[in-house]
């Protein structure tokens, strides 16, 4: 097995966590970066490859499954890992607040759709824009939906990514967003960056939502801390990402890559080993991703 990985030319592997929920969930950045070499068939130029990663591991702790997503789909990858986390939950209240909170990141991280909005806003729903024009300060889910309104009104094409997530929890999240779009009136393009504070009520629909500019990581770091834990984070301020178990196998995982130790990485690997690729929908067993 070992000649598999002697096959490869030269590579390096950087792993970021984005994001970890429970312990057996953990969500992943990797970057991949190779030399290249000649071929008999064709060359490989330099290259890098990067992948957002959900890893999820069994009872026993070994590497489960994987999923992956393409870089402009960290939405999409955030709501797969507040809906595994939701999986796992025995059936009862805790469980239906968590899908409930699923249905709100749909509405919230997918296109803008007043009316997926409307069933997860929290009946006394508030919004708090600390930007200098806060016009998206509001309260009440009328209020806010008309604003969505006015928006479709004036605007064209419009577009709202998930660029990077600064700290996650089981009812809230703090994310950098891009809202692009097309003035109607005049047909030029506007690009819009800031941060997105999002916190569920008790019944898993959205309760509290807060907006800073970009350069304000601090104060929304600080806001999202004491609508979870609590607790403000100490300076320099960074991304909040809570190690688990599964952000630990990951990176062990990454050791034996890096080492090109393929029979440690197989020992990693539950017995139900499955990858799932979200961008060809391709899927994988264990040894099929050992093989690749």
């Amino acid at each position: 097995s070992s000649k598999r990985m002697m096959r490869l030319p030269h590579f390096d592997v950087r792993l970021e966590p984005l994001a970890t929920l429970g312990e057996s969930l953990a969500l992943v950045r990797r970057v991949v970066t190779g030399s290249g070499r000649p071929g008999a068939g064709f060359d490989v130029a330099e290259y890098e490859l990067e992948h957002i990663f959900l890893n999820e591991l069994d009872a026993r702790g070994r590497l489960g499954r994987i999923e992956l997503f393409s870089p402009n789909h960290l939405a999409a990858a955030v709501v797969r890992l507040y809906e595994r986390y939701a999986e796992a939950i025995p059936e009862g209240p805790e469980r239906a607040r968590a899908e409930a909170m699923v249905r709100t990141l749909r509405a919230l991280l997918g296109p803008l759709d007043p009316g997926l909005w409307a069933a997860a806003l929290a009946p006394d729903v508030e919004s708090v824009d600390h930007r200098p024009l806060a016009t998206w300060s509001a309260r009440g889910p009328d209020t806010m939906l008309e604003h969505f309104r006015s928006l479709g009104d004036v605007a064209a094409d419009v577009a709202i990514s998930v660029d990077e997530v600064l700290a996650l929890e089981r009812d809230a999240l703090l994310v950098r967003r891009t809202h692009g779009g097309t003035d109607r009136r005049g047909g030029g393009e506007y690009e819009r960056v800031f941060l997105a504070l999002a916190a569920a009520g008790v019944d898993g629909r959205c309760a509290h939502l807060e907006w800073f500019d970009i350069d304000r990581e601090a104060e929304a770091l600080a806001r999202f801390a004491a609508l979870t834990s609590g607790v403000a984070p100490e300076p320099p301020v960074r991304r909040r990402v809570r190690p688990n178990a599964a952000s630990a196998k990951m990176a062990t995982v990454d050791e034996a890559f890096d080492r090109r130790d393929i029979d440690a990485m197989g020992a990693l690997l539950s017995p139900t080993h499955g990858e799932g690729d979200h961008r060809t929908g391709a899927a994988w067993d264990g040894e099929g991703v050992l093989d690749s």
